[in-house]
């Protein structure tokens, strides 16, 4: 059984041996015959050394890059001698108790080097003149040794591929340094995962040390040029750390244009630019279409903006040339949002149908242009009966065969998130693109409180999904709050809105409704809102004549003193006044005393006292500045037709 053992023994391969010296784990240190020490793989800059072995079982693992295998799978990957050896067992060199000793460097980076370089075939130099800039030398072995040069061309270090260090530092460097201040700053920097692709591209190129997974410490010798590419490997680790270096990039400076390469989707797992080289070696009419074609799908990397997105004056007059086209001229624009608010009652429903109308069939709406578009009314208030009937009404005003679509939801359908997704459906469902969507109203469509901004920017999100998505322009419908002063009617104003600041901000134009206190189908019209566009009616109240008869809002004349129009009927006994007197002087102009003669015969002043001389001043003053007559010279007036009709 002891010489069964001893055979045994001495056919197991020499693990410890094997980690320490040939591959070789630097930094090693025990914990009963488990060894940690740097990672050998030189993917990563091991400081803190994370490469556990057992020198038992030959297994190993690095805890920062990830690799797991054992001491055959690593003398593989290594490309070292022999790998099966770690499988079947040699008898070890310490097991013969000969004390292995690391070789030591006696001689200069430049003797070293100058032994690689030597065996480069001459005809690599001549098809790749990057060996040559970057002295690049092969083992004896047939390995590739990259010797990293400083900014001056002196070698600094020398690294086998994909193996280990000789010598030199063994952090994450730039490989490429000496070329850097040959390159042209103004033409694009390409960045490749390993040194091979950054010897084989034919850009002006650099690569770092330890692949795809770190970063050198210091980039400032990169920092320098006005646009960076970066073409890592067709694959997860690829990707993920190009993204981890454009973030790095920005990070240390914004100002730079920062590009990540894409290959296509049909290439295998892991293609790069070595590969893009291999096709054009073996075929001579191949000029790297798939390296190119990543470069030309390249993607540019942004920061999470801190500020304000900025932007040059030449590209926002070459690309935003195109002033945003009107709808309904001065109320609704190609993408915007309108709103139409008003008091209750006051005919907002009968205002949007018309305006629905106006815009599906393209006709002048309250004698503004109209461009035609197709239009869904989205109602939320009317019964079908209701409904039916005004569209019976209107629809007599315009063109035979004039189509407006027409959703209306339940009553129990008031779930805020409900409501909107149903009308985002309904446009996709009725597939309607670059139209016009009128929702009546925006309150009745959610039971959420509008007052409250969080519950508003919920509604105002899916608004502007929709418009996004689908190219709609918005006409919401709106109220105005109740009013205190129930004896006149207030100046419309966009304060009034329910939805306050919140809500007017948000929109391009707003139109507002309000009674008249001058006639029972008289209404006031103003536009309180244009964005896109000078508007001469902008804050200026027009008379808004409802036709009862052709269930139809026509637009008057401009009203000189708005107010005339919400002061109660108790106090506008002076306008019934002068309106009697306008048709007694047959409407034309008159003098102070043609006035008092009236007043004293027809009205039965008696212009007996002082006081009603004065009563007549202060009168004819009240009518001048309400806008009904205007003073053409001392103790002569005329009247302003207009306001009179």
């Amino acid at each position: 059984m002891r010489t069964k053992h001893l055979l045994n023994y001495w056919k197991m391969p020499d693990f410890q041996y094997f980690y320490e010296f040939e591959v070789p784990v630097e930094r090693v240190k025990y914990t009963g015959t488990q060894g940690k020490g740097r990672c050998p793989l030189g993917t990563h800059d091991d400081i803190k050394p994370s490469f556990s072995f057992s020198i038992d079982t030959g297994q190993c693992k690095c805890f920062s890059c990830g690799y797991t295998g054992n001491a055959y799978l690593l003398a593989k990957h290594l490309n070292l001698n022999n790998p099966e050896r770690m499988i079947n067992g040699e008898p070890s060199v310490r097991k013969s108790r000969i004390a292995p000793v690391k070789p030591q460097i006696k001689v200069g980076l430049d003797d070293m080097a100058a032994e690689y370089i030597a065996r480069v075939p001459a005809e690599h130099r001549k098809s790749l003149p990057k060996l040559d800039l970057m002295k690049v030398g092969y083992t004896e072995a047939g390995l590739k040794v990259f010797n990293y040069l400083d900014v001056n061309g002196t070698i600094t270090g020398i690294k086998i591929h994909k193996s280990y260090w000789v010598e030199g530092n063994k952090s994450c460097q730039i490989y490429g340094l000496n070329l850097l201040s040959q390159y042209n700053k103004t033409k694009p920097l390409m960045i490749c995962e390993g040194e091979t692709d950054m010897l084989v591209c034919p850009n002006n190129a650099i690569s770092f040390s330890a692949g795809a997974g770190s970063i050198p410490e210091d980039i400032s010798p990169i920092l320098d040029f006005q646009q960076i590419y970066i073409a890592y490997d067709h694959d997860s680790p690829g990707r993920e750390g190009a993204e981890r270096l454009a973030q790095h990039i920005k990070t240390k400076s914004r100002g730079i244009k920062v590009m990540i390469c894409q290959w296509s989707d049909y290439l295998e797992d892991g293609y790069d630019i070595r590969d893009e080289f291999t096709k054009f070696k073996a075929d001579s009419e191949y000029r790297y279409d798939e390296f190119q074609t990543s470069i030309t799908n390249a993607v540019e990397f942004k920061l999470p903006s801190r500020g304000y997105d900025v932007i040059g004056t030449h590209t926002l007059t070459d690309t935003y040339n195109t002033p945003p086209e009107s709808i309904v001229q001065y109320l609704l624009y190609e993408g915007g949002v309108s709103l139409i608010a008003g008091t209750d009652g006051v005919g907002k429903t009968w205002f949007v149908l018309q305006m629905a109308y106006s815009i599906a069939s393209g006709t002048e709406f309250l004698g503004f242009h109209v461009n035609k578009k197709q239009v869904l009314l989205v109602q939320f208030e009317l019964s079908l009966e209701q409904l039916s009937s005004r569209v019976k009404a209107v629809q007599q005003n315009f063109p035979h065969g004039t189509n407006v679509h027409i959703a209306r939801f339940n009553d129990d359908d008031m779930m805020f998130t409900d409501q909107w997704q149903k009308i985002k459906d309904t446009i996709d469902d009725i597939g309607l693109k670059d139209g016009v969507i009128i929702v009546d109203n925006i309150y009745t469509s959610t039971n959420q409180d509008l007052s409250d901004n969080s519950a508003l920017q919920q509604i105002l999100s899916m608004i502007q999904l929709i418009k996004s998505t689908t190219g709609n322009s918005i006409v919401l419908v709106g109220h105005h709050n109740k009013h205190t002063n129930h004896d006149e009617e207030p100046i419309l104003t966009k304060g009034l809105i329910h939805g306050g600041k919140h809500l007017t901000n948000y929109v391009h134009n707003v139109f507002q409704i309000g009674e008249s206190t001058l006639g029972t189908d008289l209404r006031r019209g103003k536009i309180t809102k244009v964005r896109d566009e000078h508007c001469e009616l902008n804050n200026e109240a027009f008379k808004l004549n409802w036709d009862r008869e052709n269930t139809m809002f026509e637009r008057g004349a401009v009203i000189v003193n708005e107010k005339m129009h919400c002061m109660a009927v108790s106090e506008k006994w002076e306008i019934q006044l002068l309106k009697n007197f306008y048709e007694y002087v047959n409407k034309k102009e008159f003098d102070r005393t043609r006035i008092w003669s009236f007043l004293e015969v027809d009205q039965g002043w008696m212009p007996t006292t002082y006081n009603i001389n004065n009563k007549l001043t202060r009168y004819l003053k009240t009518m001048t500045k309400w806008g009904f007559l205007i003073k053409e010279k001392h103790g002569f007036y005329s009247f302003n037709h207009v306001e009179m009709t």
